[in-house]
């Protein structure tokens, strides 16, 4: 056996290499839980707002009333139909959108940013959304008439 001397320092090549080892599969599983966080992100963040179109659909049911969703700059506003006039609503939240997600309707017609959710619990025209980040884009349909899936 080969003992050091007190005068000799440093790391052997073999020691060295199980720290590199170590370091890289550790930097390697960062990595991998931080892509699935942004794609999770994505895809809590449209399976909240399709929860929250299902609550509006069925409030306005509910309440038999008619709400118009529009989506203005990637961001939701709501209005309530009041004898003959829209007004804006302020009493139910929102679904909170992350800086980092953006959603854009996919039709280009003058109506493809404003959906009417009427009293029967149906919403039209047919909503057709797009979530993206800066990875990938996740499609949002609800045919009219129908409740969301």
């Amino acid at each position: 056996m080969h003992f050091r001397s007190s005068k000799e320092h440093g790391f052997t090549l073999i020691e060295l290499m199980v720290v590199l080892i170590i370091l890289s599969v550790s930097a390697g599983m960062a990595m991998l839980a931080l892509g699935k966080g942004t794609e999770r992100n994505l895809f809590d963040t449209r399976d909240r707002t399709i929860e929250w179109l299902n609550n509006l659909s069925a409030h306005a049911s509910l309440e038999n009333r008619s709400y118009r969703l529009s989506l203005i700059n990637g961001k939701f506003d709501l209005a309530l139909w009041n004898e003959n006039d829209w007004l804006d609503v302020r009493d139910i939240e929102l679904p909170t959108i992350p800086n980092t997600i953006v959603i854009s309707a996919v039709e280009e017609s003058v109506q493809a940013d404003n959906y009417l959710f009427l009293p029967t619990g149906q919403v039209t025209p047919t909503i057709k959304l797009v979530f993206s980040d800066a990875d990938q884009s996740v499609p949002v349909v609800w045919p009219a008439g129908e409740r969301v899936k």
